[in-house]
């Protein structure tokens, strides 16, 4: 037979035809070569043309397989397809896959000859093979009657400086404990990157932003409900007074703490300062605070209201309880004035609520922004040892192998001595 085992050579390609395969095929044995795409790989469509092309499934010894690179993983499981999924009998002999990074067809050929050179079942034949994606290299041939010039030492060299250099970038990688550690690195990663980067920290400033803002509101809401505290006990001794039941000297003991806390009102506004700035005496109008990490990521804010004892007519001029019509008169006051501070609480606890819903949608913002960099800018310290320790063994055989080329030369002798 073909190989000498009365077994078929089966070859998958994509179709292709080259002069070199075309030998293999046409001086064969009738029945002993086939051809099939790569199409053809599936199932029940390799049976159907080993049927057609009446070869002997039975005699199946080796399956050459040549492709391109990117179709490496495919075509394996085509060819494990054809075994067990190809309705063809358990007893077929194990596959023997030649990879082949380059033509198809011409693969195949090497693949075949190589075959026929003796190689046995259950080998896996792997000429040439490129695990990273920058294309195609093809080593120089080795000529060992050539002494001038060690092809196969400067290979070997050349892959050794190869190795050297993922590994120093994978350490380098495992030093910093960043993925990306200049431009060159990935360009493209880098924008983004830093563009995320960028993102996130704005944020983070942001998010700050709006923690002082809702500092700021608390202390205004203190001193507004501190205010609020004052006019009911003002409502409450008014309230008192607005009796007969009381006399000259009890009113005038309430007129005067009246004015006390009328006074003190006026202290409350006084002393209510943010940065400087009072909060409550009507001054604190447009104010804009940045709440995102774009210019349009603002919000404004007013105190408007005057909050002193004139303003709000609870001053010692404007409450009088020396009757009971008086007493009445100042009633309403107070009542009018705890309306008002009721709608200054209502305002500042707005934006303060406002404030914390800004900061947690930022704060995941600001997560997810971060994770997103991490992933992209950092290195999987894992991923990164796995591949150091690869070329940590690669190093030692390429010295090794390069120690070895660098010998070959040495065999030439044997020819002069002989």
């Amino acid at each position: 037979m073909a190989n000498g085992n009365n077994e078929s050579i089966v070859i998958l390609d994509g179709g292709r035809r080259t002069p070199r395969a075309d030998i293999l095929i046409d001086n064969k044995k009738p029945g002993m070569f086939s051809r099939f795409s790569a199409t053809q790989l599936g199932g029940m469509a390799i049976k159907a043309t080993l049927e057609r092309t009446n070869i002997d499934a039975g005699l199946i010894g080796h399956v050459v397989m040549g492709m391109a690179q990117q179709s490496h993983r495919d075509s394996i499981y085509g060819a494990q397809g054809m075994r067990w999924r190809g309705g063809l009998d358990n007893d077929v002999p194990a596959l023997t896959v030649a990879r082949i990074c380059g033509s198809g067809a011409e693969a195949l050929a090497v693949g075949a000859e190589m075959m026929l050179a003796g190689v046995r079942h259950d080998q896996d034949v792997k000429l040439w093979s490129q695990d990273d994606q920058k294309g195609v290299r093809v080593m120089a041939n080795a000529d060992l009657s050539r002494i001038n010039t060690n092809i196969a030492a400067l290979n070997a060299l050349n892959a050794l400086r190869e190795v050297n250099s993922k590994l120093a970038l994978h350490q380098l990688r495992l030093a910093t404990g960043r993925r990306i550690n200049s431009a060159g690195d990935d360009p493209a990663g880098m924008t983004f990157a830093k563009k995320l980067d960028s993102r996130a920290r704005g944020l983070a400033v942001a998010r700050d932003i709006i923690g002082d803002v809702q500092n700021l509101t608390a202390v205004a809401e203190g001193g507004v409900q501190q205010i609020s505290e004052i006019l009911i006990t003002m409502k409450e001794k008014i309230l008192q007074a607005a009796s007969d039941t009381i006399g000259t000297s009890e009113r005038a003991a309430v007129e005067s703490q009246l004015d006390d806390f009328a006074a003190e009102i006026d202290q409350i506004v006084q002393s209510t300062i943010w940065g400087g700035v009072t909060l409550l005496d009507g001054t604190y109008t447009g104010k804009q605070f940045q709440v995102g990490e774009q210019a349009t990521d603002t919000l404004a804010f007013s105190i408007s209201q005057d909050h002193r004892a004139a303003a709000l007519s609870v001053a010692d001029s404007d409450l009088d309880v020396t009757t009971t019509a008086a007493a009445s008169t100042s009633l309403s006051n107070v009542n009018a004035a705890l309306n008002t501070i009721t709608t200054s609480l209502q305002s500042v606890g707005s934006v303060s609520a406002r404030m914390a819903v800004k900061e947690a949608n930022i704060s995941v913002a600001i997560n997810n922004v971060v994770a997103s960099y991490s992933r992209i800018y950092n290195a999987d310290m894992a991923m990164e040892q796995l591949e150091a320790t690869k070329y940590l063994v690669l190093q030692q055989t390429a010295t090794a192998m390069l120690a070895q080329a660098n010998l070959a030369p040495q065999n030439i002798l044997s020819l002069i001595r002989g």
